[in-house]
């Protein structure tokens, strides 16, 4: 500190009063004294959803921290609720399924161009083919798949449950119009299922498998040949993304770090995850291991993305331009952090 002649007679009380303050300051409990000040702020949506493990494990294990990020995750009920966040500018990365981001962009509503242009998929998280289920109750006469027609089936309504729902339905040869369909969040579906207020959940896991559990004999998983791959996507703001490059670099390699540290610690892994999601740890344990935690962007991704398109093109009543899905994918910080999970054809 440089100190002038007209300070230097009270530089001595200065000193004292640094001292002091940085006394108080080293006395209280804020968790911002553990934390450098240089730390670059962060807003991620995510869920509940067993997917999210690596997001859970960085955080937990301070991999953000350790590059240089103050990560506030901002726990949701669904995807849809964070692409909504993403798009209103509540967060900066929202963590995603293909169906509630496809939705988003395919909207009719007003800015959709701007969306288009805007958002970008700048990773995939895991690779998991049997995590989406349908779960009934047997007490309302639930013992096969074609005993769903007339009954309540709660799914959270833009997600993909929608989809897989509707997969389900063509499997077996049924309609929509012949079940009483009621959207709900997983946690609300959850309930409603234990107290009998709806007949059958389609959701994800380890929602699912917790709905079994609370029902016991009670309940049943709807038998299926369905193997649908489901994605889990890092879907971030173009703008964003320009404007903060290495922050996109660092988030991705604090993922990565927690996707090794979830293959070489499983059992710490499942005890973190029970505890963030609210489910018995046995079951955690049976359902993650259903789950490769991998950063990649991939040509099968691109499959999927075409594949959830031209399903709600079908759906949607309004004519609606479609998306090249290649130009919303951004393989620019994977190339940095971990390009061997790059198998897209380019």
């Amino acid at each position: 500190m440089i100190i002038s002649k007209a300070q230097h007679g009270s530089a001595f009380g200065v000193r004292m009063q640094l001292v002091i303050v940085l006394v108080l300051l080293g006395s209280c409990g804020d968790r911002t004294q553990d934390v450098p000040g240089d730390l670059k702020p962060l807003t991620i949506g995510v869920t509940s959803f067993i997917g999210e493990a690596a997001a859970f494990i960085a955080e937990e294990k301070g991999f953000f921290e350790d590059n240089g990020l103050d990560v506030d995750l901002r726990v949701n009920t669904s995807g849809s609720e964070s692409i909504a966040q993403l798009i209103s500018g509540e967060v900066d990365i929202a963590h995603v399924t293909e169906t509630p981001l496809l939705f988003a962009l395919l909207d009719s509503s007003s800015n959709v161009e701007d969306r288009r242009d805007s958002i970008q998929i700048v990773a995939n998280m895991i690779m998991a083919n049997r995590i989406q289920k349908v779960v009934g109750r047997r007490d309302a006469g639930i013992e096969s798949p074609e005993d769903i027609v007339g009954k309540r089936v709660g799914l959270a309504g833009g997600t993909q449950s929608e989809y897989h729902l509707d997969s389900f339905l063509l499997e077996y040869q049924m309609k929509v119009t012949q079940i009483d369909t009621v959207h709900m969040s997983p946690d609300e579906q959850a309930d409603a299922i234990r107290s009998g207020n709806i007949d059958v959940a389609v959701t994800w896991e380890p929602q699912a498998s917790l709905m079994e559990y609370d029902l016991g004999d009670n309940g049943i998983e709807l038998a299926t040949q369905l193997t649908y791959s489901t994605l889990w996507l890092s879907t971030v703001q173009d703008q964003f993304a320009e404007q903060n490059q290495d922050m996109m670099i660092s988030y991705l390699e604090s993922l990565r770090q927690a996707q090794i540290y979830i293959v070489e610690n499983p059992e710490e892994v499942i005890e973190i995850m029970s505890e963030r999601t609210g489910v018995p740890a046995d079951i955690i344990a049976d359902v993650i291991s259903q789950i490769d935690y991998e950063l990649n962007i991939s040509e099968h991704m691109l499959y999927l993305l075409d594949e959830q398109q031209q399903w709600i093109l079908r759906e949607m009543p309004q004519d609606q331009e479609e998306i090249d899905t290649i130009d919303i994918i951004n393989t620019r910080f994977m190339e940095d952090v971990y390009p061997s999970g790059i198998t897209l054809i380019r």
